[in-house]
């Protein structure tokens, strides 16, 4: 089977990547309307085909978006004791995280979908063997930053095509309990999730 696989490259330039950019971002993008969807999903396809990172399109998904309702009240609860140069720094401070928040979570989304969908095509070309391979969730733990919510799902296995599930929030195994969690085909697990498959 190695000699089958050899010279298949999954990466940001796969077209599945790409497909996965144009049709599936942006769907879990809550508090704004479908143009702004469609939009959104424009921006991270074009940022996906050129190489972009996820600031650059960032910048252009601010321009998009607006502040959620939440971010619009702090706006407002700030405003009532500060200046209007603090209120101005404070909401663009609110909507670049918005942004960059987006462009990171989409950008991953395409990139984990591409994945499922060009293990599930090598599958269908009989170039890998289903009932042999399974996927692995990676989180980031070399960081500060790895949530409660990944680092216990770093190393759970499924079959191709399989479910992760979330159910052990904490990030050492002595805080863990177990819950209820969500179920996902792939990374992100949630906004700004750094995990991979």
């Amino acid at each position: 089977e190695a000699e089958k696989l050899e010279g298949v490259v999954l990466d940001l330039q796969s077209p599945f990547v790409h497909e996965a950019a144009r049709k599936l971002t942006a769907n879990l993008i809550t508090n704004v309307s479908k143009e702004t969807k469609a939009a959104i999903r424009q921006t991270i396809f074009e940022a996906i085909m050129d190489g972009d990172a996820p600031r650059v399109s960032a910048r252009e998904i601010r321009q998009i978006v607006g502040l959620t309702r939440r971010d619009a009240l702090a706006v407002r609860r700030f405003a009532e004791h500060a200046s209007e140069r603090q209120v101005e720094r404070y909401s663009t401070k609110l909507l670049n995280r918005r942004a960059l928040t987006i462009a990171r979570s989409e950008s991953l989304r395409a990139c984990g979908q591409g994945q499922l969908a060009a293990w599930r095509s090598m599958a269908a070309d009989n170039l890998i063997d289903t009932s042999r391979f399974r996927a692995s969730w990676g989180a980031t733990l070399q960081s500060d930053r790895t949530c409660d919510i990944c680092a216990p799902m770093n190393g759970q296995q499924v079959p191709l095509g399989g479910s992760f599930e979330s159910n052990e929030p904490g990030v050492l195994p002595s805080e863990r309990v177990p819950y209820s969690g969500d179920t996902v085909e792939c990374p992100p697990l949630h906004p700004n999730c750094r995990c991979t498959i």
